[in-house]
C-alpha cells in the first residue's frame, strides 16, 4: 500500500488514452479512468492524511482490496448465525437438552439444517453462475450487478439482525438466498482481477497484492470472531443472541467495506456485444460447455484433467466449514463461542499451511504438492471425524482444528499456483472465469450427502468422512495429469484453435484477439 497526497489524482498510464479504447497484454483497457486513484470516499475522507494511506497503485485493485474484506468477514458471521439456527430449531421441537433426542422440523432434523442450506445455494449457484457470468461478460452492468448484489447481501444480513424464535425459518431460507447472492458479489469481482494484473504491470506488484488480498481477509476474519466471541463471553450470551450480535458486527463492517469497495472498481463496457440472435439466459451456459469441451480435447492429461479435479477438490473443502459446524455442535455440544475459538484456531494455522505449501511445491513441484495435500487431508479427516466421538473429546477438537487449519492454508496457494503455471500461453485471463466456475460446479454435493445420511440415522463421524469421496476423486485426477514437465511443456503451446473461450471477463480467439 502506497500514501497518496490529499485529494491528488495520478495516473499509472504513462500514455493516457482519453477517448478510445486501448488493448494492453490482451485485456481491454477503456480510459485513463483506469490508472486514476481516487481519494477515499466520504465520510473517511474527512481524515485525508490517514485514510488516503490504504490505497494501491488503481482504483481497481483498490476496490478488490477492501471487497476480499468485506467478503471475508461476511463468511465468518455465517458461523455464529448457523448455530443460532440451530438453536432455535432444537428450542422449537423441545430437544435443546442435550439428552433429549431431536425429532424433525420443516421436514429435517435441526442438524440437517446448515449442510443444507449449503447444499441449495450450492445448487442456484452452480445453475444461474453461467447466466450472471454472462451478464458480466456482455453487457455493461458488471459494477452495477455487483453493487446491487452487495447491497442486497447487507440488507439481508440486516433484516436476519431480527432472527427469533418465530421467524427463524424464514431467515434460513433468506440464508440460502444469501448464499447465491455472495457468489454472484464474488463473480462480478473476480473479473477484475486479470485487469488489475495488466493495469500494475510488475508481476511482483501484482502477487503482492493477491498475497495482500489473502492477508487482510484472514486478519480481519480473526479480527471478526475475537469481537464477536469476546462480546457473547462479557455479556454472557446464548448462541441464539451471538449470532443476532455476528450479524450486526457484519453489517457495520462488511458494509462499509462494500461501500469503499464499489465506490473505488470502475464500470466497464460489453467485452463481448452479443450477436443476432444470441441471449444472455444462454449464452454463458453455451459458452461454458464449449471451454470445457475444448479443454478435455485439446489439453486431456494437464490443464483439462486439473479442472475435473479442481471441482472435486473445492467440492471437499469448501464443504468443510458447513458441515464442521454441525458436527461441532451436535456431537461434541460446543456453543457458538467455542465454535468461534475453533475456527480461530484454524485461521491462525492456515499461514503455516501457506508457508509449507510454498516450500514443499519449491523442494518437489506444485502438483506432487497438490497430491500431498490431498493425501494428508484425507488422513485428517478420517483421524478427526473417528476420534472425536463425544463431548468428551473437546480438547482434541482444537488440536484437529489445528491440522485443518494447516491443510487449508496449503490448499488455496497451490490451486492457484498449479492454474497460473499450466495454463496455456496467452489464455490466463480468458480462462480465469473457467477456473471460478469449476471450483463451484459441485461444491452443493458433499453438504447434500452429508444431509441425506444424516436423515437416515447415520453417525455424523460418518457422514462427515463422506467428503473424503471428493479428496480421494480429486486425488485420482490429479495423479491421471501428465507429469510436472510435460505440463508445462503442454502449456507453451495453445492448441484452442477457433474456439471461443467462455469467461466472465471478455472473449478472445487464438491470436489473442478481442471478439
Amino acid at each position: 500500500m502506497g500514501p497518496r497526497n490529499g485529494g491528488e489524482q495520478k495516473s499509472l498510464s504513462s500514455h493516457p488514452q482519453n477517448d478510445r479504447d486501448n488493448s494492453r497484454n490482451g485485456i481491454l483497457v477503456e480510459d485513463e479512468h483506469d490508472f486514476v486513484v481516487k481519494p477515499c470516499p466520504s465520510p473517511f475522507n474527512l481524515c485525508v492524511g490517514k485514510f488516503n494511506q490504504f490505497r494501491l497503485e488503481t482504483d481497481d485493485a483498490t476496490g478488490w482490496l477492501y471487497n476480499a474484506i468485506a467478503g471475508s468477514t461476511a463468511i465468518m458471521s455465517n458461523i455464529f448465525l448457523s448455530t443460532a439456527f440451530i438453536t432455535l430449531a432444537e428450542r422449537e421441537l423441545g430437544c435443546e437438552d442435550d439428552n433429549v433426542e431431536c425429532g424433525k422440523v420443516h421436514g429435517f432434523k435441526p442438524s440437517s439444517l446448515i449442510s443444507m442450506i449449503g447444499a441449495a445455494s450450492g445448487v442456484i449457484s452452480a445453475f444461474f453462475l453461467p447466466y450472471m457470468g454472462a451478464v458480466v461478460d456482455h453487457s455493461r452492468h458488471r459494477r452495477s450487478l455487483g453493487m446491487y448484489a452487495s447491497l442486497a447481501f447487507i440488507v439481508i444480513q440486516a433484516i436476519q439482525i431480527g432472527t427469533m424464535q418465530w421467524n427463524w425459518f424464514f431467515m434460513v431460507i433468506l440464508q440460502v438466498v444469501n448464499g447465491f447472492v455472495y457468489q454472484v458479489i464474488d463473480l462480478s469481482v473476480f473479473a477484475y482481477l486479470p485487469e488489475i494484473g495488466a493495469q500494475v504491470k510488475k508481476r511482483e506488484t501484482f502477487t503482492w497484492y493477491n498475497s495482500l488480498f489473502s492477508i487482510t481477509g484472514f486478519a480481519h476474519q480473526a479480527g471478526f470472531l475475537i469481537i464477536v466471541v469476546g462480546i457473547g463471553l462479557a455479556c454472557h450470551l446464548d448462541d441464539h443472541r451471538i449470532g443476532q450480535v455476528g450479524q450486526f458486527v457484519d453489517v457495520i463492517v462488511s458494509g462499509g467495506y462494500f461501500y469503499i469497495s464499489w465506490y473505488y472498481l470502475t464500470e466497464r463496457k460489453a467485452r463481448r456485444p452479443l450477436k443476432e440472435g444470441e441471449s444472455l439466459a444462454v449464452v454463458g451456459f453455451k459458452q461454458t460447455f464449449k471451454t470445457g469441451k475444448g479443454l478435455i480435447s485439446q489439453y486431456p492429461r494437464s490443464i483439462g484433467l486439473y479442472f475435473l479435479g479442481l471441482a472435486f477438490s473445492s467440492a471437499a473443502v469448501d464443504s468443510l466449514s458447513s458441515v464442521s459446524v454441525t458436527f461441532f455442535n451436535e456431537v461434541l455440544k460446543f456453543d457458538a463461542a467455542q465454535i468461534g475459538l475453533i475456527f480461530l484456531i484454524t485461521l491462525m494455522f492456515t499461514l503455516p499451511g501457506a508457508y509449507f505449501a510454498f516450500w514443499l511445491a519449491t523442494k518437489t513441484n506444485p502438483l506432487v504438492a497438490m497430491k500431498i495435500f490431498l493425501a494428508t487431508v484425507f488422513c485428517v479427516n478420517f483421524v478427526s471425524f473417528s476420534l472425536l466421538t463425544d463431548p468428551s473429546k473437546a480438547i482434541e477438537a482444537y488440536f484437529c482444528s489445528i491440522a485443518w487449519g494447516f491443510c487449508l492454508g496449503m490448499y488455496y496457494p497451490l490451486m492457484k499456483i498449479i492454474f497460473s503455471t499450466i495454463v496455456p500461453r496467452g489464455q490466463e485471463a480468458e480462462l480465469a472465469g473457467f477456473f471460478k466456475y469449476s471450483s463451484q460446479i459441485i461444491v452443493w454435493l458433499p453438504p447434500l450427502i452429508f444431509t441425506v445420511m444424516n436423515e437416515k440415522g447415520v453417525n455424523l463421524s460418518l457422514a462427515g468422512m463422506s467428503i473424503n469421496i471428493f479428496v480421494f476423486v480429486a486425488l485420482i485426477l490429479y495423479s491421471g495429469m501428465l507429469p510436472w514437465d510435460q505440463c508445462l511443456e503442454d502449456a507453451k503451446v495453445n492448441r484452442m484453435s477457433s474456439i471461443e473461450l467462455r469467461c466472465d471477463n471478455f472473449v478472445v480467439n487464438e491470436e489473442g484477439e478481442l471478439l
